[in-house]
């Protein structure tokens, strides 16, 4: 079987931390959640091109709670994982925690989905939706040919990021509250 994407954790994760990425697992279609070990970048590189993903996305926590994610692109050409950018998050409240939250089983399409049109919250939809492989989603209309839409809306500096499941309105993923996106000199316009 083929995933687009890679999740996985840095060395040895907190309990939190691990659950947040099963969350995100399930959250996300075409992922597979990797449980790190002792596994370097190039060995994820390796675990990359045998399930032939796009992107790896490692998961980061500070005081054993869930810090932000780092995006790297699979690059066949320089034969390494390129990392593009890195989420910064100010908290996450995990699926589990949220009340009536449900799953969406096999989801096959997800859809980011901004709540305003900034040129802030504009610029985080579509990094977000790179990194998720994600179409943006412009109208209404179009969140229900969606399995699951990642809505992102702004409070004061603060980016929530919400997985909804678009037939229930209900929450089907963690929440995670985005301070800022830190993109690397080495990717810019490359990809």
């Amino acid at each position: 079987m083929y995933y687009d994407i890679i999740l996985t954790t840095s060395h040895n994760p907190s309990p939190k931390l691990r659950t947040f990425i099963k969350e995100l697992n399930l959250a996300i279609p075409r992922s597979i959640k990797i449980t790190r070990g002792k596994r370097t970048l190039t060995t994820l590189f390796l675990e990359a091109l045998t399930y032939r993903s796009k992107r790896v996305i490692v998961a980061l926590e500070r005081r054993g709670n869930p810090s932000g994610l780092t995006v790297y692109y699979v690059d066949t050409n320089l034969r390494k994982l390129v990392r593009k950018y890195t989420i910064i998050f100010s908290g996450v409240t995990l699926w589990r925690d949220i009340p009536n939250a449900t799953r969406v089983y096999n989801p096959e399409s997800i859809g980011v989905y901004a709540l305003g049109d900034e040129e802030n919250l504009l610029y985080i939809s579509e990094k977000i939706a790179d990194s998720l492989l994600a179409k943006i989603v412009f109208d209404e209309e179009s969140i229900k040919k969606f399995d699951i839409i990642v809505s992102i809306g702004r409070v004061g500096t603060i980016f929530h990021l919400k997985f909804l499941n678009p037939s229930t309105g209900r929450y089907c993923g963690p929440i995670i509250k985005i301070v800022k996106v830190v993109e690397y000199e080495e990717t810019k316009g490359k990809y």
